[in-house]
């Protein structure tokens, strides 16, 4: 766990005292902390357990506590690596849990997505700079992550089309294996990230009608950024799904191509070796035969039948069998 408290210049400042914090982040607590914070802030438990569930899906939702104050609750999902995969890179989501009080932010996760280092660090990211109007730094903590997750994605996007790239170009030299985990890892991230990335947009728009984030004009400008970047997200992803889809059809065709192939060898060869077998198969029969008192009958038979195959391994070539 994490306490963090805003500065007069808008950075964070980590502290030791919760009750101090305008920020807590809580990285996989375990059930005593959870009927803890439960207590103290009059929450539902699924409100944070539910960040700590993989297979949650994004949702905002609201309640009022005790005072009659309103607790938002916003569930995002955050991409993260999948370090089991050696080979390239595969990503999966886990879900943020963003609970928003009104003087108070407090995130849940299974793990401590970058960004919310990145953000409680104050480590400025270079996508700031293609801010539409303000500065990231200046907005609601909620909004600020908004814009760091949605331009991880981007850059996570990005980086898989590296890969798609990288592997459009040696289709015919990686091995068959390599390529196939390849396609698999990539086909697997991009599924993720097309779920995440439809159901997060879809609550970057459902918070523009409310109050959640006050009625500041930065604020409210802000969030258009955000959606902006968001719907960037949506195209890409479906590009990327487009390209990798097509790869898929290209490696299948290849991999068919090169059976077609094997396979019209493999009966050209068997043609070839079927000759002398056929000849040596005739010639010992213990039958009268042409040759049979010929001193030089053996010499002639394999002269003959070198030719014979020489001539079948030129027709079978110009027919591209070999």
């Amino acid at each position: 766990m994490k306490f963090f408290k805003k500065l007069a210049d808008n950075s964070f400042q980590a502290v030791d005292d919760p009750k101090e914090a305008d920020w807590l982040h809580y990285q996989l607590p375990d059930e005593v902390v959870i009927q803890e914070l439960v207590n103290e802030y009059s929450l539902p438990e699924d409100f944070i357990t539910s960040g700590l569930d993989r297979y949650e899906i994004p949702r905002y939702e609201v309640i009022e506590n005790k005072s009659g104050h309103k607790i938002h609750l916003l569930l995002l999902l955050t991409p993260i690596r999948n370090q089991i995969v050696e080979v390239g890179k595969e990503y999966l989501t886990e879900p943020l849990s963003i609970i928003i009080f009104p003087d108070k932010v407090l995130t849940v996760s299974p793990h401590t997505p970058k960004l919310i280092d990145d953000i409680a660090n104050n480590r400025p990211h270079k996508s700031d700079k293609n801010l539409l109007h303000g500065q990231a730094k200046d907005n609601h903590l909620v909004l600020r992550i908004l814009w760091r997750l949605m331009n991880d994605y981007i850059e996570k996007i990005a980086e898989i089309n590296i890969q798609i790239e990288q592997l459009e170009s040696n289709i015919h030299d990686t091995t068959k294996n390599e390529m196939f985990d390849q396609l698999i890892s990539i086909h697997k991230s991009l599924v993720y990230f097309h779920t995440a990335i439809n159901k997060n947009h879809d609550k970057i728009l459902q918070i523009k009608s409310i109050d959640l984030i006050g009625n500041e004009m930065l604020n409210k400008e802000f969030l258009h950024d955000i959606e902006v970047v968001s719907s960037q997200a949506l195209v890409l992803v479906d590009e990327s799904d487009e390209m990798i889809s097509h790869l898929s059809e290209v490696f299948s065709n290849v991999i068919s191509n090169n059976m077609n192939y094997i396979m019209k060898f493999l009966t050209a060869l068997t043609v070839v070796l079927t000759i002398p077998q056929l000849i040596g198969s005739i010639w010992g029969m213990n039958v009268g035969l042409p040759l049979e008192h010929n001193p030089f009958g053996f010499s002639i038979l394999i002269i003959a039948t070198v030719l014979i195959t020489i001539l079948t391994i030129k027709w079978l070539k110009n027919k591209d069998f070999f």
